[in-house]
């Protein structure tokens, strides 16, 4: 297990990598601040806020499915989030998230499988990332 700041280096070295496959230029703000990287698209600028997590939890709603929790502050400058986790990656707009600091369930990708509906599928990426 990597330690905790590793981890959230390497969730936000995974979104650069991924944003700049899509052919995107990326830049890594100086300092600390409300957003992790910024991505040129070559029409917009995008704030991105990425956050790492291998942390289960279970979905709500009664479903007996196991997702991954993501704890987010809404209130911080940012456009969009990244959320990086073990197996499947989401790109998610800050207008779907609201304004407030809180903690969101999203899926797991063998959960997908079994029909699981989360309102966060629809933002989930077009890949499985390799593992080691």
């Amino acid at each position: 297990m990597l330690p905790r700041n590793a981890t959230g280096d390497y969730g936000e070295i995974e979104a650069a990598a991924w944003f700049r496959r899509q052919g995107y230029l990326v830049s890594v703000p100086w300092g600390l601040g409300p957003y992790d990287l910024v991505v040129d698209t070559g029409e917009d600028m995008w704030r991105v806020e990425v956050k790492t997590t291998t942390q289960n939890g279970w979905v709500k709603k009664g479903c007996k499915a196991w997702g991954w929790t993501i704890i987010v502050d809404a209130s911080k400058g940012f456009d969009y989030l990244y959320c990086h986790t073990p197996d499947i990656h989401y790109f998610i707009p800050k207008s779907a998230i609201g304004d407030k600091r809180k903690g969101l369930m999203v899926p797991r990708y063998d959960d997908t499988r079994e029909g699981t509906t989360s309102k966060w599928m629809q933002y989930a990426l077009p890949y499985k990332p390799v593992t080691t």
